[in-house]
């Protein structure tokens, strides 16, 4: 089901930051990156579900800074 999740990349991404599976999360985010999303991407460092990830390495490949 969630392979239909077209638009919806960015909070598919959330949901697994959420329950902690970090690869999935930036799995979702390459992916919403893809689709145009790496504005939304980058508004991670603003949602608290995606702290796990900041800590993370690839964190700054998705990083928009502007």
């Amino acid at each position: 089901m969630v392979d239909n999740s077209a638009g919806s990349e960015f909070q598919v991404a959330e949901a697994y930051a959420y329950f902690g599976n970090v690869d999935q999360a930036f799995a979702w985010l390459d992916r919403a990156s893809r689709v145009g999303g790496s504005r939304e991407s980058s508004g991670c460092a603003a949602i608290p579900c995606c702290a796990t990830l900041r800590a993370d390495p690839r964190y700054a490949s998705i990083a928009y800074d502007g």
